[in-house]
């Protein structure tokens, strides 16, 4: 659905079915009047695109069925990136929804993290994304014409303690990936490479989020941890945000805007920063 900012209701579009073990939920992008969304699943799916105005759709791209795909679909160099265990890591046209390249058979069961460019502000493009049962690794697109041109292939891959729910973060020249039990990997962008590793000693689904050098960090149990990144981990702050009988869970990945933090806990929305 579609809505005003002061929440009217603009327009509806319906997706279709789902079957999963775990549920629906849609992660869309916005990206040049377009709501991009991923709706792989069980029984099949597709990656589609609607208008953000009208909610008309403008292209839809079947897919065969697989275990459930969660990510939110990363928008980069007027390509529509998603994964999941059926394509592996697929490239479609913005405008066309049209397959661009694939490189199948990355991922061996559901999808979670959402890709990422690690490179992300430097021009250039390093595509990392991973799965259940330990697999994360990044991939390097194909060269545009006249530069080579080539298959997308793998750059490198992450061992031990890779990321199932939460998606990693990049400054660009480091990623940092927080395991679902709380070992946060720092390595080396381009190459893998890893620089540290630290234990948080806390559980986490929702995703790391970089705000002004600092690595901030939502447990499951409703802490959130602070830490200053570098050439080491050093953990500056870890507040509890008190959760209540409404807020059982701490799962949702904060939202920045405006020099505030959003902070869902369960049913409790909480907003930091000046008022």
């Amino acid at each position: 659905s579609g809505y005003t900012h002061d929440g009217g209701e603009l327009w509806q579009h319906e997706i279709g079915p789902f079957k999963g073990k775990h549920g629906a939920t849609i992660q869309p992008a916005i990206h040049s009047g377009k709501v991009l969304y991923v709706h792989l699943h069980q029984k099949g799916g597709h990656v589609g695109a609607v208008d953000s105005k009208t909610g008309k759709p403008l292209w839809k791209t079947d897919y065969p069925g697989d275990p459930v795909s969660y990510v939110t679909p990363l928008i980069v160099n007027e390509e529509v990136i998603a994964t999941s265990q059926s394509t592996g890591m697929i490239s479609l046209d913005l405008k066309t929804g049209k397959e661009k390249w694939a490189l199948p058979g990355l991922m061996k069961n559901r999808t979670i993290v959402s890709p990422i460019n690690v490179l992300a502000g430097s021009g250039e493009v390093l595509l990392a994304a991973g799965c259940k049962n330990g697999i994360y690794l990044a991939v390097k697109p194909p060269q545009a014409k006249g530069e080579g041109g080539g298959e997308p292939e793998v750059a490198w891959r992450m061992k031990g303690n890779t990321p199932y729910v939460p998606t990693p973060v990049s400054d660009g020249t480091a990623v940092y990936a927080l395991s679902d039990g709380g070992i946060l990997t720092a390595m080396k962008a381009r190459s893998g490479e890893k620089l540290w590793q630290e234990k948080l000693m806390a559980n986490f689904y929702a995703s790391p989020l970089i705000i002004d050098g600092k690595l901030y960090a939502l447990t499951r149990e409703g802490e959130m941890v602070v830490g200053e990144l570098g050439g080491k981990w050093k953990e500056v702050s870890r507040t509890s945000l008190e959760p209540g009988p409404e807020s059982k869970w701490a799962d949702a990945t904060p939202a920045v805007a405006h020099g505030r933090i959003y902070v869902r806990l369960g049913a409790r929305l909480d907003c930091f920063g000046k008022k």
